[in-house]
């Protein structure tokens, strides 16, 4: 099965990291995908000061699939992160955007 992949993830300056892990259409097979995002979820984070940053890797597993993006939306973002964003009035702010994906008190 041709799959797209992509592996969003945010680091704050206090050590603490997440992942987002989306898949394009018709993900197969699943135990593969689960097996591939608790790999990705124990690599350890780099540090980072100030504020979180975010990063995005894009990835093809055997040969790919449709495009995860397009023309019309040429920088992938994770549902949540676009449910997010769906009320905001004008540009948000990573660490905004982050904050509301993934409160600093939360795990």
């Amino acid at each position: 099965m041709w799959q797209n992949k992509t592996w969003p993830r945010a680091l704050r300056p206090n050590g603490r990291a997440k992942v987002w892990l989306e898949f394009g259409e018709n993900p197969e097979p699943r135990d593969a995908m689960e097996r591939i995002k608790h790999k990705l979820e124990s690599v350890p984070p780099v540090r980072v000061f100030g504020r979180p940053i975010s990063f995005l890797v894009n990835f093809d597993l055997w040969g790919g699939g449709k495009s995860l993006t397009s023309p019309e939306n040429p920088v992938y973002a994770p549902e949540e992160w676009r449910r997010a964003l769906k009320d905001s009035e004008g540009p948000v702010d990573l660490e905004t955007l982050i904050d509301r994906v993934w409160p600093e008190n939360s795990e």
